[in-house]
């Protein structure tokens, strides 16, 4: 009886420790479904890295930045307000001071009448009649908003477009969108020539004040010798005559943006720059405007 126990024993040991190590269906169909969505998961990152290589990135460009700077009143009509009516004649009478007498008998006039006579005396201006509008009280200058008292860009700007070579010099100059004009000489015309410099890119001003763009005289030797060389190129005279080069509205932005920005980080405003000085760096294939120096003057004081 003892034997048969022990061998029942074994027996019972053996079949648990089979039971044990046996793999049930449902660690089966478990084992199976996990596999599957290691295996789906895998192939949607191969394919959400195919896409993302697949994707073209798009630069979003930054807005333009438009300086303008303050100016004057332009052909408005010198006046004492900002009226968008059409002025009066005595908008556009020579203003003068009131003769003394005429003074005395304004201040009587201020006692007996209206207050409104002392406006009339504080404008010093002079009135024959009655129009809609009372003038532009702006300072003299060209026409816009403002009348601070800036020093104007030819005399402000000092560019320097560095280069080492005519053909560097050439590929600055179609970069920014620069033209070449020469004028004198014993002719009557404004000859420029515009990119690529050619023959067939040249054209003649009867009137040079017709030329509104922005123009600055070479500002070195060599700059002088390679504005000569293209110029010939073109096909234009330069014997005996002056060489400017024509800015570009685009190119004046990029330097008044690069001028703004050396002075804004010194505190300074735009009345107070008397000098500033670019030269030309190339970055990447392309060129850009650097402020080298910007000097300054005392502040205008406008309360005189």
């Amino acid at each position: 009886m003892g034997k048969k126990r022990r061998r029942r024993r074994r027996r019972r040991r053996r079949t648990i420790g089979k039971q044990m190590f046996m793999v049930s269906k449902y660690e089966k169909v478990t084992s199976a479904l996990l596999a599957l969505n290691l295996f789906i998961g895998f192939m949607d990152g191969i394919m959400l890295v195919m896409w993302i290589s697949g994707l073209k990135a798009q630069a979003i460009e930054a807005v333009p930045v438009l300086i303008l700077e303050p100016k004057g009143r332009g052909a408005n009509a010198e006046g004492y307000e900002r009226d968008p009516e059409e002025p009066g004649l005595e908008e556009v009478e020579e203003i003068s001071e009131p003769r003394i007498e005429e003074t005395f008998l304004a201040v009587t006039d201020t006692v007996t009448n209206t207050a409104a006579s002392l406006v009339a005396l504080n404008t010093g201006a002079t009135s024959s009649s009655h129009g809609s509008g009372l003038g532009d009280s702006r300072g003299a200058g060209p026409g816009g908003d403002g009348d601070l008292d800036v020093v104007p860009r030819q005399e402000r700007w000092r560019i320097s477009l560095s280069a080492n070579s005519v053909d560097s010099f050439e590929r600055q100059l179609a970069y920014f969108k620069i033209d070449l004009a020469a004028f004198g000489g014993g002719i009557t015309t404004l000859d420029s020539t515009f990119h690529p410099i050619s023959p067939a890119n040249v054209t003649h001003l009867e009137d040079g004040t017709q030329e509104k763009r922005t123009w600055f005289y070479p500002q070195n030797a060599i700059e002088t010798q390679w504005t000569a060389e293209l110029l010939n190129k073109a096909g234009i005279p330069t014997s005996g005559r002056t060489y400017i080069h024509l800015y570009s509205p685009e190119s004046e932005q990029k330097l008044l943006v690069a001028e703004d920005a050396r002075m804004r980080a010194a505190n300074k405003r735009i009345d107070e720059v008397k000098r500033t000085y670019f030269e030309v760096r190339a970055s990447g294939g392309q060129y850009e405007f650097v402020v080298t120096n910007q000097e300054y003057r005392p502040a205008p004081n406008y309360n005189k």
